[in-house]
């Protein structure tokens, strides 16, 4: 099933509607069609965060940084994540995290 047609139809969605998580989706394929690819992710984020606010939704981001003692770990961060919930206000919606990786050189 592609994505595209609906581009166009976005302007019906309620922000009570039940399909919030496709909605999104429709707007970060929209936001990629349209950029194209090759560019750093901070653009293609503050893209979808701009589309997001056009379509009178709350966004709210918040880095978390992480030092593991190991190459892989495991880390729950869920207290993180609920503790930003919280801070955002946000009442209705989806948490997206994205799982940077960063290496230390030294």
């Amino acid at each position: 099933m592609s994505l595209t047609p609906e581009l166009g139809k976005m302007g019906r969605f309620e922000i009570g509607s039940k399909d919030l998580s496709y909605r999104i989706i429709v707007l970060a394929m929209e936001v990629h069609r349209k950029s194209g690819s090759g560019f750093l992710e901070k653009v293609y984020e503050n893209a979808l965060i701009k589309k997001i606010g056009g379509m009178k939704m709350k966004s709210y981001r918040k880095e978390l940084w992480f030092e593991v003692p190991t190459r892989r770990a495991f880390i729950n961060i869920t207290p993180q994540v609920e503790e930003c919930l919280r801070e955002s206000g946000i009442k209705e919606g989806f948490v997206l995290c994205n799982a940077m990786q960063r290496t230390n050189p030294s």
